[in-house]
């Protein structure tokens, strides 16, 4: 992905914002490696009920004029993006509800 957005202009030039995209990026790697290797639904409602709702918030500080760290898209934001869509989709579509 950081590749890619490198190569299509998603991707940071500026060291501190690339830094600030790969650290989103690796965050949100770590909660897919979670919920892949979560074998039962009891940790994955915890992943998407408390874990998700945390790092949300904890990206709040990071928009700047409505995308992920600097004033255009990056691939943060189609990976945060993504994953939120997934996460909502599944949410309402695969049993995780209350």
């Amino acid at each position: 992905m950081r590749l890619l957005g490198k190569l299509h202009g998603y991707y940071p030039t500026d060291p501190y914002e690339a830094s600030l995209v790969d650290m989103i990026v690796d965050t949100f790697e770590e909660v897919y490696v979670g919920i892949l290797r979560a074998n039962s639904s009891k940790i994955i409602k915890k992943l998407f009920r408390e874990t998700m709702p945390r790092v949300i918030k904890l990206l709040e500080g990071f928009f700047n004029d409505g995308w992920l760290v600097q004033d255009k898209l990056s691939i943060a934001d189609f990976y945060v993006g993504g994953f939120y869509t997934n996460y909502i989709w599944l949410e309402h579509n695969s049993g995780f509800k209350k």
